[in-house]
């Protein structure tokens, strides 16, 4: 398939992005402006992909889809979710779970900025931005092959795809200290669903990556509460956690086998959490292998 118009312009929103997060100061306004970037890149190549093989399909509703108002952009355009949903109904596209959740990741730092003002520590956003450009190579490859007019930069990206995963590797190696110690102080660590390096413990509701410094409070980010075989979580401030182990199940290699007891000490049992999806117990989905390949 050759190259269409949008392509290349995508991808000049994505190189700029990635130039300003090696840029040697890495403000956090230039890191807001790379975040912007990004997402705009990553969105119009999604949504050029998807009006290639049928235009109304960018309109959040397709049956209200008009050639004029789609020339001049007067219209309400289809969601993230949308897009990607249409993408794989419509022009059969292969997305993994892994992949879906490192775009999705990406998607939700865009929000946080956009309606919040907030952003993850810096190290974390080049963490999240390594997955979702992995991804976003694979997609290009996957749709245009080697010979497109935009083979230069695609090999630009992914030199740097390269460079921010050696990054990554750095701040791991760097962390291992810190690592050490937190098992010596009994915490429990496991894999970090941004960085997907095992550096981040867990204190009572409380993750932190000590690879990447992704924090949260809230473990059931993602949780679905409509699953009636959800148990009651044993992660609450009365449950103190006296061992853990990684396990397979769900939707990556990010479960958690959590054995906890009271403050005094008392048995409560065992609780399983998803770090990807937020699910627990017996609402975990069937094991599979995930994500983009190197």
């Amino acid at each position: 398939m050759p190259a269409p118009d949008w392509l290349p312009i995508s991808l000049e929103f994505i190189e700029s992005s990635v130039e300003m997060l090696f840029d040697e100061e890495l403000t956090d306004r230039k890191a807001r402006f790379a975040m912007v970037e990004l997402t705009a890149g990553v969105e119009l190549l999604l949504k050029g992909r998807l009006a290639q093989d049928f235009w109304p399909l960018v309109f959040a509703d397709p049956g209200s889809a008009d050639a004029d108002k789609y020339e001049s952009g007067n219209f309400v355009s289809a969601n993230w979710d949308q897009v990607i949903t249409r993408l794989q109904n419509a022009s059969k596209l292969t997305l993994g779970t892994g992949e879906r959740n490192a775009l999705d990741k990406l998607r939700n730092a865009r929000n946080k900025l956009m309606h919040q003002g907030a952003m993850d520590d810096k190290r974390a956003f080049k963490a999240k931005c390594w997955k979702a450009l992995v991804v976003v190579l694979k997609f290009i490859q996957d749709e245009f092959g080697t010979n497109s007019v935009v083979a230069p930069q695609i090999q630009s990206l992914r030199l740097r795809v390269v460079e921010l995963e050696e990054f990554v590797d750095k701040l791991f190696i760097e962390s291992a200290e810190r690592i050490l110690q937190a098992k010596r102080d009994d915490l429990t660590i496991v894999n970090c669903p941004t960085c997907h390096r095992p550096a981040m413990f867990i204190q009572k509701m409380h993750l932190t990556c000590l690879c990447c410094h992704y924090s949260t409070d809230d473990l059931g980010e993602g949780l679905d509460e409509n699953c009636e075989n959800t148990p009651p979580s044993l992660l609450d401030d009365e449950a103190m956690y006296v061992g853990g182990e990684i396990v397979e199940g769900c939707c990556n290699d990010l479960v958690l086998r959590l054995e906890a007891s009271d403050r005094k000490g008392i048995e409560m049992g065992q609780e399983e959490i998803c770090f990807a999806c937020g699910k627990r117990g017996d609402s975990l989905q069937p094991w599979q292998d995930w994500g983009p390949e190197d």
